[in-house]
């Protein structure tokens, strides 16, 4: 019977493919030994982003009027956390707006030493949750090498660390791009409006109004929703409280070692042109400038979209152009607001045929961050905006002789259109 079994296994070993196995062992090795490390490590750091959320839903609950004195939430801060943010070291300052700091009202029933760990462990398991949806989306199998370069994803692990908003967005966007996929319009409006949460993203529900074939009906549930909660919103703060946050909005900007990030480390297109041309500072001047250039260079881009609309395919790629240009055309990012670039990363990988695109596509949008994370940021931004002419010519009918090579380097999408010939309503898919 031994000898029996024995020769079953040598049949077995003998049949076995070395190099598919190998493969595997390799996705598995450099998933766990990466995704390990990521996560230990980030449990190991203070979830710096958490205290000033923490901070403002107590602050918010118990001293509501002053929710933007910097002192009060310095101190209440230093009572809480005992992590010796004073002096020259700043504290996290919450300058977000009243709403954005509900979610965090539950973590107020914890101990804040905990509740930072809770927090960290919640942010993890969005994560997660929201990676799989995406896998079901594109019914991926999970040992691939695409799930090797997630599971290496540097946002992944600043995005745990930090233990701050930008996880929801992460899930409001992938929600929202399986909505749109699947031309679920009520469902796309609602979730569009969730981006009030982080108002600096609300410019791309115009980008989404330019490529979505449903776009009147769209705009309309999703601007319902957004004056909701700018109605709830004011309630929370009045006019003496909107004076505030204005006021503490001038220090944060101006004041970077206090309690604010100064704009040549951040990877957005004005940390770009901060290193470049030396063109913004910390001062409220350089702020009006932002906000002046990130909402007419999006409206430029709404009208072309709008215009030209007829000449790209509303499917995968003109997403994923919209949602990059609107990452990095919103101040302030940093490398855990780019988790949301595991949506084209997840997205395009399976589909790429060539190997000089997969590796451009490996490097910018996941392996780069092994640099630009820790110096140099812009280089990232300059990276970014040479990926997305690649995908515009890949989203295009018909391109030119470039763009035709794009179209070799690229798996066509099939029909997702819901209704479209041989596709149930509900069930499309890329």
């Amino acid at each position: 019977m031994n000898i029996t079994i024995l020769k079953v296994w040598l049949g077995k070993i003998r049949d076995l493919d070395i190099k598919d196995f190998g493969s595997k062992a390799a996705i598995i090795i450099v998933s766990f030994v990466t995704f390990s490390h990521y996560i230990v490590a980030a449990f190991k750091t203070m979830p710096v982003d958490f205290y000033a959320f923490y901070t403002g839903a107590t602050i918010l609950i118990t001293d509501k009027s002053n929710l933007y004195n910097p002192e009060v939430q310095q101190n209440i801060q230093e009572q809480l956390f005992k992590k010796g943010f004073g002096g020259e070291k700043g504290y996290m300052a919450f300058v977000n707006l009243p709403v954005s700091a509900i979610p965090y009202f539950p973590f107020l029933l914890i101990p804040p030493l905990v509740a930072e760990k809770v927090a960290q462990a919640l942010t993890l398991v969005a994560i997660l949750w929201t990676i799989y949806r995406l896998y079901k989306f594109h019914k991926l199998k999970f040992l691939s090498w695409t799930t090797a370069f997630v599971a290496s994803f540097y946002p992944i692990y600043a995005t745990v660390h930090l233990g701050q908003i930008g996880t929801f967005i992460f899930w409001v966007a992938t929600e929202m791009y399986i909505a749109f996929m699947e031309r679920k319009t009520l469902k796309l409006g609602v979730l569009s409006s969730l981006l009030f949460l982080k108002f600096q993203y609300l410019p791309f529900i115009l980008l989404i109004f330019a490529i979505y074939p449903e776009r009147k009906k769209f705009i309309k549930i999703s601007a319902f929703c957004i004056f909701l909660f700018a109605l709830a919103n004011y309630l929370l703060m009045g006019n003496e409280l909107l004076l505030q946050y204005f006021s503490l909005i001038g220090q944060y900007v101006t004041k970077p070692g206090s309690f604010g990030m100064e704009y040549k480390f951040g990877m957005d297109i004005y940390s770009l042109l901060s290193v470049l041309v030396g063109g913004f500072k910390n001062s409220l001047t350089s702020v009006a400038v932002i906000g002046t250039l990130a909402l007419s260079t999006q409206a430029a881009l709404f009208i072309f979209l709008l215009k030209k609309r007829d000449s790209y395919t509303q499917g995968s790629d003109i997403f994923y152009f919209c949602l990059i240009t609107a990452l990095i055309m919103t101040p302030h990012s940093m490398p855990a607001d780019f988790i949301i670039l595991a949506i084209p990363l997840i997205g395009l990988l399976p589909r790429i045929k060539k190997a000089w695109f997969y590796t451009a596509t490996v490097i910018i949008l996941s392996l780069f961050f092994y640099f630009s994370a820790f110096g140099w940021q812009w280089t990232h931004t300059i990276l970014l905006l040479l990926y997305l002419p690649l995908l515009v010519l890949s989203a295009i009918k018909n391109p030119g002789s470039i763009g035709q090579k794009i179209h070799g380097a690229v798996e066509r999408e099939k029909s997702f259109l819901v209704g479209d010939p041989g596709i149930e309503p509900g069930t499309a898919r890329v």
